[in-house]
């Protein structure tokens, strides 16, 4: 994280449009980051057809939708959020108690 204006560059997130309203960060140069190799890669919105981005990977907003949707499908079987846990209709692990939630 660095703090704007930062003398080297940096992405503003917060904005006016619906451009990163939903926003998929992959782990491009990360944990582990090396020099050069940029700080992010991330998966957006497109702003219109056709239109470049800053080296991250634009999408329709239904298709980054349908993305988002099977990752949370796929990683639901193995990650679940602290809040699914205190849900009234959570899952058990057998005996009683709520299966173990991911610290993700």
């Amino acid at each position: 994280m660095v703090r704007a204006p930062y003398e080297w560059g940096h992405e503003r997130l917060r904005r006016g449009d619906r451009l990163y309203a939903l926003v998929i960060l992959t782990d491009w140069n990360w944990p582990y980051a090396v020099k050069g190799r940029g700080s992010a890669i991330f998966l957006h919105q497109q702003r219109r057809k056709g239109f470049p981005t800053e080296g991250c990977i634009a999408f329709r907003r239904d298709h980054l939708q349908r993305i988002a949707r099977l990752i949370a499908l796929r990683f639901s079987r193995f990650c679940r959020s602290p809040n699914t846990a205190t849900s009234p209709s959570r899952r058990t692990s057998g005996r009683g108690r709520a299966a173990s939630t991911c610290p993700c």
